[in-house]
């Protein structure tokens, strides 16, 4: 927090040295220093201004000390307890020895972060800040850690299922490659100051699907209307559309383009035609955040009665980030974008988007699905959605779709 008027920053201490107070002195050498004892427990309202015997050491709270701390606070008590205890100039002397005692081991820990590092961590926000800073500054290699780019790894035009369905009909009955917003990593294919909906490179060939409304389509929409997300009248944006198949076939290409009317109409003729556009799937790009799911605690037992043989034993996982991040593999530059002829996961590293049908006998599911702002381990979709206790439902109602690392799709896989 920063005081804009007094230009002042308040920081948490404890955010870069997570140790009590009273470790100061040892920690960073403050022999002239220590943090003394206070009757917390006697700081109230009718013993402000208290003079007298040195209150019981139960008003100093030795219940809520560690063992060593409870013996050096007994040994002072005894040594002290026929002194003179004044709260006023006690709880003075109290807080500016803390004050001092915190200001020097801060400014020691500065010092020694500079000396060390060259780094000040006052500069930052916690010691995991710190900490990345000094490794990007004094470590990191270069060329390992990608930019995302800002708008991710998306296809950075507007497309549309209609404009899908045609470039891939058409692919399909002339036995062409036509890339399009879907089945490249970079999308759609910009030529001079145009994307274009398909390109067919082998032949030089462009493809454009127009949606009636957004180009201007004169035999379905009054020319005079105006486009509600950039107030243009129709009638120019048909121009436009005109204006940019015309600077194309300049450039040398052949432009084939389908008005969405005439598609529409085609489809409905055609019950084949029909069947295959139906059959198109438009999927949305992989966003690799969809793969976070967080943490998730459980319980498999909540009584267990032992037999005379048996002992219950209790084991703590800790520090699994840091084992992690030493001894696992991380992905390194940007990522391949794979749309199309997939390969078996196996041969996979990294995050990929797919379709799962769980089995129907695991005691501890794999993969984790958000449903409803909540975290499911489900084996079967339709009865996390239906709240079943019997499952009852088709292997397509089963089934569910989501982003996982590779490696968790492995294990599901060898989970059955």
């Amino acid at each position: 927090m920063r005081h804009k008027v007094l230009n002042i920053r308040i920081i948490d201490s404890y955010n870069f040295i997570p140790i009590a107070l009273s470790k100061f002195p040892t920690t960073f050498g403050l022999v002239e220093e220590k943090k003394g004892n206070f009757p917390h427990y006697f700081n109230t309202r009718q013993n402000q201004d208290y003079v007298g015997t040195l209150p019981d050491i139960e008003f100093y709270g030795p219940s809520n000390m560690r063992e060593s701390e409870r013996s050096e606070l007994i040994q002072w008590h005894e040594k002290n307890k026929d002194s003179i205890f004044n709260m006023n100039v006690a709880i003075q002397e109290y807080c500016s020895s803390d004050v001092t005692l915190l200001r020097k081991g801060c400014q020691r820990f500065q010092s020694l972060m500079m000396e060390t590092a060259s780094c000040d961590p006052f500069q930052y926000t916690t010691i995991a800040s710190v900490c990345m800073a000094i490794y990007r500054h004094h470590f990191i290699q270069e060329d390992t850690i990608a930019m995302i780019p800002i708008t991710g790894y998306f296809n950075k035009t507007n497309y549309s299922k209609k404009s899908i369905q045609w470039l891939e009909y058409i692919s399909c009955k002339k036995g062409l490659k036509i890339r399009h917003a879907l089945n490249h990593p970079e999308g759609e294919k910009k030529i001079g100051n145009f994307y274009v909906d398909g390109f067919d490179e082998e032949n030089n060939h462009i493809y454009e699907f127009n949606g009636c409304f957004f180009h201007g389509c004169p035999r379905c929409y009054d020319k005079d209307l105006r486009n509600p997300y950039d107030n243009l009248p129709l009638w120019y944006k048909n121009k436009k559309t005109s204006e940019k198949k015309e600077n194309l076939i300049k450039l040398g290409f052949r432009v084939t383009e389908m008005w969405e009317c005439d598609w529409e109409k085609l489809v409905e003729s055609d019950v084949k035609i029909q069947t295959f556009a139906s059959a198109v799937e438009t999927p949305g790009r992989l966003n690799p955040r969809d793969s976070f799911f967080g943490g998730r605690t459980d319980t498999t037992c909540l009584y267990r009665r032992i037999k005379n043989d048996e002992k219950i034993k209790y084991i703590d996982f800790t520090s699994l980030y840091p084992w992690t991040n030493k001894y696992c593999e991380y992905p390194l530059g940007h990522p391949e974008v794979i749309t199309t002829d997939f390969k078996t996961i196996d041969q996979y590293f990294g995050f990929i988007k797919c379709q799962v049908l769980p089995p129907q006998n695991l005691f501890h599911p794999v993969l984790p699905v958000k449903y409803k702002e909540k975290l499911f381990f489900p084996l079967c979709y339709g009865c996390l959605k239906d709240f079943s206790s019997t499952c009852e439902h088709s292997l397509v109602e089963r089934c569910f779709i989501g982003t996982w690392v590779s490696e968790e799709l492995k294990l599901a896989v060898m989970k059955g």
